[in-house]
C-alpha cells in the first residue's frame, strides 16, 4: 500500500435505507395507535378508507407491535404529558383569572376537566409521535430501563 493510497476515497462500512411512509399511513398507525375512538371509524372520519375485517386485525397487531415497542417508555412519555398538562392548564388558568378575577368558582369547577384533556392530548401524541418514530426508525431503542426510570421519578416525588 503506497502512502497516497490513504487519501484515496474508501467504501464506507455502513449503508443508508431509505423508504417513503406517506402521511396518511403514520395518520393511520396513530389512529391505531392511541384508540381514542374506534380506530376504523375515525379513520374513515379523518377521510382515509376503513380497513376489512382483515385489515383491521392486522393493523391491531401491528399497532400492538409498535406499543410494544415503547412500552419501556411508557413511564417517562406520561411523566412528560402530566407536565405539559399542569403547564397548559396553569397558563390557561392564569390568563382567565386575569381576564375574570372573579371566576375563581368556575376556574376550580372546571380545573380537573381541563387538566385531564390537556393530559390526553398530550400524552396521544407524544406515543403516536414515539411510536411511528420508533417504527420507521428515527429512534432506536435506547440503554434506560423501565424500573430505572421509574426509581427516579419516585426518587423526586
Amino acid at each position: 500500500m503506497s502512502f497516497f493510497d490513504r487519501f484515496k476515497k474508501r467504501e464506507e462500512d455502513f449503508q443508508i435505507f431509505t423508504r417513503d411512509i406517506p402521511l396518511s399511513t403514520i395518520l393511520r398507525w396513530y389512529i391505531y395507535d392511541t384508540e381514542l375512538g374506534e380506530p376504523n371509524e375515525v379513520v374513515e372520519i379523518m377521510g382515509l378508507n376503513r380497513a376489512s375485517e382483515e385489515g383491521d386485525e392486522k393493523e391491531r397487531e401491528d399497532s400492538d407491535e409498535r406499543m410494544d415497542n415503547i412500552a419501556y417508555l411508557l413511564p417517562y412519555l406520561n411523566a412528560m404529558a402530566d407536565i405539559a398538562a399542569d403547564v397548559i392548564t396553569g397558563v390557561q388558568v392564569d390568563e382567565i383569572t386575569k381576564d375574570n378575577p372573579n371566576n375563581a368558582d368556575e376556574i376550580e369547577r372546571e380545573l380537573d376537566t381541563m387538566r385531564v384533556l390537556y393530559k390526553v392530548v398530550s400524552l396521544s401524541a407524544i406515543m403516536g409521535a414515539f411510536a411511528s418514530a420508533m417504527e420507521i426508525g428515527l429512534i432506536e431503542p435506547g440503554d434506560i430501563q423501565k424500573t430505572e426510570w421509574e426509581n427516579r421519578v419516585l426518587d423526586e416525588q
